[in-house]
């Protein structure tokens, strides 16, 4: 039996990305570090110039800019999605071939158990940063 979560809004996206921090980034406009929310970068200018959501629409308008998915939070996906590939493994008793790749993330068991292992080590490295 499947079951779905309620469809979660943009704004919500948006309110969950707040909660985590561009550690070890600095917005060049306000000059603020470690900044919560959006991070975004220039794609042309050469050095890394990055701008926090508050300053996104003040400065540098006729650059183009790309949205940093912030690393703790694109590992948490990643997480999730290779628990759900082995939960896919798990409960599909006719899936011996380790060969079998999971038709949504294209990854065999051991790729979903080294990126469990991998997410899980980039999460703890977020969480170590934090409590510096």
């Amino acid at each position: 039996m499947h079951t779905f979560s309620r469809e979660i809004s943009k704004r919500e996206l948006l309110r969950r990305a707040h909660d985590f921090r561009h550690l070890g980034i600095m917005c060049n406009n306000c000059e603020e570090e470690d900044f919560y929310g959006i991070r975004y970068h220039c794609k042309e200018c050469t050095f890394g110039y990055n701008l926090c959501e508050k300053c996104i629409d003040k400065i540098h308008e006729h650059h183009t800019f790309e949205i940093i998915p912030n690393p703790c939070l694109r590992a948490l996906n990643l997480g999730i999605l290779a628990k759900r590939t082995l939960d896919v493994i798990a409960r599909n008793t006719n899936i011996h071939d380790h060969k079998w790749r999971d038709p949504i993330t294209g990854w065999t068991k051991i790729d979903a158990e080294n990126m469990v292992k991998q997410t899980q080590k980039e999460q703890d490295e977020y969480n170590t940063q934090l409590q510096k």
